[in-house]
């Protein structure tokens, strides 16, 4: 593997590891294509030699000392555990379960950005229908608003109407046709009306359990 793989795996620079390579108190522990000892043009890293730049970085996250280091690596000790993203290199310098180990992880990040990404279309759609149900109970309630109003207007008609009646005609018959009529015409609102207050009580029914719903599913306000 070249050095600039490895860097891409472990997420280090790559002089940075070029500098490691060439410290005289590390530099035994690594092979001679990677020092460049074997005269190649290019340096060639082993997994051994992996191992060991692996070791670096976690003890250099460690804060141990370059002399704690060499005993480290002098002892045996090689870090198995790599980065996420050492995944996607070859495997052959890889140990098995821990590619296996980061695939899942990948795995479980990219599950968990699906179900945000889901949470998020959720949210908006309920929005979208909160919006859509408020907007629908404002144009009910101005329609119930307008038909009150004629209705008051009727009923003002009909009492003019019925006292003009009085004043001009003794005629109980026809007072009685008249009256009947709006009569009706009051019914016919009234039941307008009834029919408007029943949508209205289902639209706020609809956006109450909309509202409900958020916190089961994880929605705040």
């Amino acid at each position: 593997m070249k050095t600039g793989e490895a860097s891409t795996i472990l997420g280090i620079d790559r002089s940075t590891l070029h500098n490691w390579i060439n410290d005289r108190g590390l530099e035994r522990f690594f092979s001679p294509s990677a020092t460049g000892a074997d005269g190649s043009a290019h340096r060639m890293l082993t997994e051994s030699d992996i191992l060991v730049l692996n070791t670096i970085r976690v003890s250099r996250g460690q804060h141990l000392t370059w002399e704690d280091i060499a005993l480290r690596l002098n002892s045996g000790h090689r870090e198995q555990e790599f980065p996420l993203n050492a995944i996607s290199a070859d495997r052959r310098t890889i140990p098995l379960q821990q590619a296996e180990q980061s695939a899942r992880a990948m795995a479980t990040l990219a599950e968990r950005d699906s179900a945000l990404a889901q949470l998020d279309e959720l949210r908006a759609e309920i929005e979208h229908l909160e919006d859509r149900l408020a907007r629908e109970i404002a144009d009910k309630e101005a329609m119930k608003e307008r038909l009150l109003r004629e209705m008051s207007e009727v009923r003002e008609g009909l009492l003019r109407e019925l006292g003009e009646l009085q004043r001009r005609s003794g005629n109980a018959e026809r007072l009685e046709q008249d009256l009947s009529e709006r009569n009706g015409q009051v019914a016919t609102l009234t039941k307008e009306i009834g029919e408007l207050n029943r949508q209205i009580g289902k639209l706020e029914g609809q956006l109450e359990f909309y509202r409900e719903a958020r916190p089961k599913n994880g929605i705040n306000e």
